[in-house]
């Protein structure tokens, strides 16, 4: 089983070192999710145009897929050769509405804002005007490097165990879904509208030139979508999976090479990068109407590592995003203010008063901040015992809904992709409602599904 190991440890193995050197390379991500301490005080930079009859206005603000999406740009401007600044410019400016025959004059300002927490009214000042780690070895190393020895042979060995051939169709049936649902429900094309000189290529596919045509656009999101008709079809599941993975790869990664490092995808990719390499079993001969086909109770190391690899990713990627939390912003990050400030300058779409309400609430924002920090942290005893997966899931739900409805930000793709994870490996075969057996006239057993899950056949320790 070496490609089993080398796909989960190599794949283990770079979240871990991105962790560590705090790398945001898409697809590769340290998980600095709210990691900062946050205080009354927010610094930014922010471009005012100066128009004829004298007054001014701020450009590059607000949620526009052009201005909200690269206002990181900003204080690059300063730097900027002459013909790249030309270009960030008359961008922002188009997007905003502004001519630029009627802009006389234009500059970029350090703002610094404090809030006053009794009127929560913002007070700012601007700072100036530009066109401008360590390890700690514990003792008995020895000892220490035997214990770890011996677990990682442990986790090696129940990784290439084998399983059963419903567990991988499941996963790659529900991660292509969601694949396919986040191709579906975006209009990509807008990502045509930032030019090259707003666009970072810091990422897996940067040195794509740019700006990519809406068409090409279009077309990889259709081929996306086309892989995921042939996973969900079985006519080339292996083909297909590859396909709309990568689509949403690109499209993604496209999307979120405007400044700002998006993670909304992020984890449903990650997890399925395994999932690229498995051998997945056909269906039983029930759903193809061919014969030959699948014995409920046949299982195989090829059919029990990836699921297993899943797990171990989503693991990895939600303790790493606890970790960056303790090792940004310390204890203080659940006992300081840092989540009452988060919630303060958040943009809820119920309102600043259900935000503000739980922010000035006694104990309650650090409450919100434990009870993250800690599912994130333990994400990996959650999802290493079967009966807990369910709960986690259904924890983690609560905790990306309330995500939403506090700060306006849709992390549903991530609960999506754990909900694919847990239902294709935490949930009992017995509990699915599906046939799993039936003799065929040479007396053996062969699976009966009305669905997938069908073949999901006798429980095995994943």
């Amino acid at each position: 089983m070496r490609l089993a190991r080398r796909v989960t440890y190599g794949t283990l193995s770079m979240l871990l070192a991105a962790g560590v050197a705090q790398v945001d390379f898409w697809p590769l991500s340290a998980y600095k999710l709210f990691s900062g301490v946050r205080t009354d005080t927010v610094t930014s930079t922010r471009l005012v145009a100066t128009l004829d009859d004298g007054s001014e206005a701020t450009v590059g603000r607000g949620s526009d897929p052009v201005l909200g999406h690269t206002q990181s740009f900003l204080p690059a401007l300063a730097h900027a050769d002459t013909a790249a600044r030309h270009v960030m410019l008359t961008t922002w400016l188009a997007e905003a509405g502004l001519d630029p025959a009627d802009v006389q004059e234009l500059r970029t300002e350090r703002v610094r804002r404090v809030v006053d927490p009794a009127t929560l009214t913002w007070s700012e000042t601007v700072e100036d005007v530009a066109w401008e780690g360590d390890l700690a070895a514990a003792g008995e190393l020895r000892s220490l490097l035997r214990a770890v020895s011996a677990l990682l042979r442990r986790l090696d060995a129940a990784l290439v165990a084998p399983g059963p051939a419903g567990r991988v169709l499941a996963l790659q049936t529900l991660l292509v879904l969601l694949f396919g649902l986040r191709l579906a429900t975006r209009d990509w094309t807008l990502i045509a509208h930032r030019p090259p000189e707003l666009t970072e290529h810091l990422w897996l596919l940067g040195w794509l030139p740019g700006p990519i045509p809406a068409p090409v656009l279009t077309a990889v999101q259709i081929a996306g979508l086309a892989g995921v008709a042939l996973v969900l079809t079985r006519r080339a599941p292996r083909a297909g999976f590859a396909l709309a993975w990568g689509a949403l790869l690109v499209l993604a990664g496209l999307w979120g090479a405007s400044g700002k490092f998006t993670h909304n995808d992020l984890l449903g990719l990650t997890v399925g990068f395994p999932l690229l390499f498995a051998r997945v079993p056909d269906l039983p001969p029930d759903l193809r109407g061919v014969p030959g086909g699948l014995a409920a109770e046949d299982q195989h190391p090829a059919w029990g590592w990836p699921p297993r690899a899943a797990l171990g990713v989503l693991a990895c990627v939600y303790f790493l995003t606890g970790a960056q939390k303790l090792g940004n912003g310390g204890i203080d990050w659940v006992l300081g203010d840092s989540m009452a400030w988060i919630l303060r300058q958040a943009e809820s779409p119920f309102g600043p008063g259900l935000t503000h309400l739980v922010a000035d609430a006694p104990v309650l924002p650090s409450l919100l901040a434990g009870g993250a920090l800690a599912l994130e942290l333990s994400a990996p005893l959650w999802l290493a015992w079967r009966p807990a997966r369910l709960p986690f899931a259904a924890a983690v739900t609560l905790m990306h809904g309330s995500i939403w409805a506090f700060l306006g930000i849709d992390y549903s793709a991530w609960a999506l992709t754990v909900w694919a994870v847990v239902l294709a490996t935490g949930v009992p075969a017995r509990w699915s409602g599906f046939s799993t057996s039936r003799r065929t006239a040479t007396g053996r057993r062969r699976a009966t599904p009305a669905g997938i899950a069908g073949i999901a056949g006798p429980e095995h320790a994943t």
